[in-house]
Order: structure tokens, then C-alpha cells, then sequence
């Protein structure tokens, strides 16, 4: 897959954990107070990730073709983190 190729999937996600994070954070704000106070943190948890990889995106986009071969590894991985933490976040709210 090429770079171009590659960060329009990314983006592809990012714009996905964003639209289930304020779906998240609809359901939380009508739950009780100690429930929506445990979302409300887990939300901002995962807000700071996506922070992050919105930042590992920039880096991946402003990388010549070497280094963003290098980038894509780790990336991955951190990606794999943030996908984890909103199903889980997702997950929490069905129960």
C-alpha cells in the first residue's frame, strides 16, 4: 500500500473513533453521575490517544517515502491501541 493510500485509511479511522466516541459521550451524558464521572474519564483517556495518533498521522504525511516505511510499524501497533480502548469504551457502554 503507498503512503497516500495508507493515510487515507487512517484518516478513514480516525474520522470512525471520533463519530463512536460522541456517540459514547451521548450515551454517557444520559447514564447516572458515577457512571457518566467513569466514562467521562475513559473518554478523555481515549481523547489523548487520538491526539496522539492524529500526531502519528501528521508525521506519517510530512515523511519522505523512507522514513514513512519506518513510521508505518510502529504506527500500526499504537493504532491497534487506540481501535482497543474505543471497543472497549463501546463495549462497556451495552452492558
Amino acid at each position: 500500500m503507498n503512503r497516500d493510500a495508507y493515510l487515507k485509511k487512517l484518516k478513514a479511522r480516525l474520522d470512525e473513533w471520533n463519530a463512536e466516541l460522541e456517540r459514547i459521550e451521548a450515551k454517557a451524558r444520559g447514564a447516572g453521575q458515577d457512571v457518566r464521572i467513569q466514562y467521562e474519564n475513559e473518554i478523555k483517556a481515549i481523547r489523548g490517544q487520538m491526539d496522539e495518533a492524529r500526531s502519528r498521522f501528521d508525521e506519517i504525511q510530512s515523511a519522505g517515502e523512507e522514513k514513512w516505511q519506518n513510521l508505518k510499524e510502529d504506527a500500526e501497533n499504537f493504532w491497534k491501541r487506540v481501535n482497543n480502548a474505543v471497543e472497549d469504551a463501546k463495549a462497556a457502554m451495552t452492558r
